[in-house]
C-alpha cells in the first residue's frame, strides 16, 4: 500500500513538472476576426417611401426605382424593412422582409426582389386576397411604410461566407447606424 501511494505521489509530481514546462513560440498566425460580420456597412443609405396602397389590380405589388443619388454596385446589398407596428413610446417597428404572416385564411408572405437599379415589393399568399377581413387589409396592404437600405459591401467582404446571413447584422437599428438618409416620399 504504501509502494502505491509513493508511486501515485511521484507520478503526480511528474506531471505537474511537464504540466509547466514550455516549448518554444511557434510563428504568429494569420489576424482572427471579430465575428463575422465584416460588412463596411459604411457607406449606407437609407430612404423611406411611405402610403403605399398594395391593390389587385396591380397584382400587389409595387416597384419603383433606386434614387439617381444613390451609388450602388453590383456587390452592395439592398435591404428593405416594413414598419410592422408602433410601440408604446410611439417608434416605429421595422422588420426585414421578406415576412411570412399566418393568418386564418393560410399564409401571407411580404416579400421583395431588386436589381442595382429598381426593387419591387410583393403581396403573396396562398389564399385569395379578397379573403382578407377589413383589420387585416388595413395591417398588411393599405396605407404601408417601407425603408430600402442600400449598403455599400465590397465583393470580398461579401463573400466570407454564409454565416453572414444569419447574423443579427442586418437589424434595423444596426444597419441604420450612421445611415445617410434621404428624403424620397411618395
Amino acid at each position: 500500500m504504501k509502494k502505491i501511494k509513493t508511486l501515485l505521489i511521484s507520478l503526480l509530481s511528474l506531471s505537474f513538472v511537464l504540466a509547466s514546462c514550455e516549448g518554444p513560440s511557434g510563428p504568429e498566425g494569420p489576424p482572427g476576426r471579430d465575428g463575422f460580420n465584416e460588412i463596411d456597412a459604411s457607406p449606407t443609405f437609407i430612404f423611406e417611401i411611405a402610403g403605399i396602397t398594395f391593390e389587385k389590380d396591380a397584382n400587389y405589388s409595387f416597384g419603383d426605382i433606386i434614387p439617381n443619388d444613390i451609388p450602388i454596385d453590383d456587390s452592395d446589398l439592398v435591404l428593405i424593412y416594413r414598419s410592422n407596428e408602433v410601440n408604446s413610446e410611439g417608434d416605429d417597428v421595422w422588420q426585414l422582409l421578406p415576412q411570412a404572416y399566418f393568418l386564418d385564411q393560410g399564409t401571407l408572405q411580404v416579400n421583395f426582389n431588386h436589381t442595382k437599379d429598381d426593387f419591387e415589393i410583393i403581396i403573396d399568399s396562398n389564399f385569395d386576397l379578397d379573403d382578407l377581413t377589413t383589420d387585416q387589409t388595413n395591417r398588411f396592404l393599405t396605407d404601408q411604410v417601407f425603408r430600402i437600405a442600400v449598403v455599400s459591401a465590397s465583393t470580398s467582404s461579401v463573400n466570407t461566407g454564409a454565416k453572414i446571413l444569419n447574423n443579427s447584422a442586418f437589424d434595423y437599428e444596426t444597419i441604420s447606424q450612421g445611415a445617410q438618409l434621404l428624403n424620397f416620399t411618395e
